[in-house]
């Protein structure tokens, strides 16, 4: 078998001078989310009614995103990194680009929450986080509450009196079975 040795050219990341950050980052993954039945990108029913009532703020900004893999663990490590080609993994490993380690760089205090399991967040640069939340951690709180308890977290985080945040959450009962996951919700029995 003939040895394949990728080599790929090294990546510079550069600080945008004068740049006016902003206090708060909010990234959110909406896992299994298909932008064409948001209302946010113009689907016929208003499916994200309050997110699109942010589209005319001028800092709200949202991109449409197509996943680079069907699994969660193979998925947002290419999410949360700086990554051009699919085969250079070894930046996966080891965090160097990861929007987490670039924020707490840049003086965020860094927070994420999860309603899905911690094996799922290899390789997104959980080193880099202050905070971390994930299912196993508050159990019950998701059993009962599903992706609905990340609202909780977002509000903890948000009222940290710390001044810079970068703050992520990644939902996760957009999979199926849709109906187990939303049985708390009695408008929609």
């Amino acid at each position: 078998k003939a040895d394949i040795k990728l080599n790929f050219k090294e990546y510079k990341i550069e600080k945008i001078e004068n740049f006016d950050k902003p206090n708060i980052v909010i990234f959110l993954v909406l896992e299994s989310a298909n932008y064409r039945n948001l209302g946010l990108y113009g689907y016929e029913r208003d499916t994200t009614p309050n997110l699109s009532k942010l589209k005319s703020n001028n800092n709200f900004i949202y991109k449409k995103g197509i996943s680079s893999s069907v699994s969660t663990a193979s998925a947002l490590p290419f999410l949360f990194n700086v990554v051009r080609e699919p085969g250079n993994t070894k930046l996966l490993s080891n965090s160097q680009n990861s929007l987490i380690k670039l924020a707490k760089e840049n003086g965020y205090t860094t927070y994420f929450a999860t309603s899905q399991d911690s094996k799922n967040l290899n390789n997104i640069g959980t080193k880099f986080l202050d905070k971390i939340i994930t299912r196993e951690q508050d159990a019950i709180n998701f059993k009962i509450n599903n992706d609905d308890a990340l609202l909780d977290y977002l509000d903890e985080f948000l009222n940290d009196s710390k001044k810079n945040k970068f703050i992520s959450t990644n939902q996760r009962h957009l999979h199926s079975p849709y109906d187990t996951h939303y049985e708390h919700h009695t408008e929609f029995n």
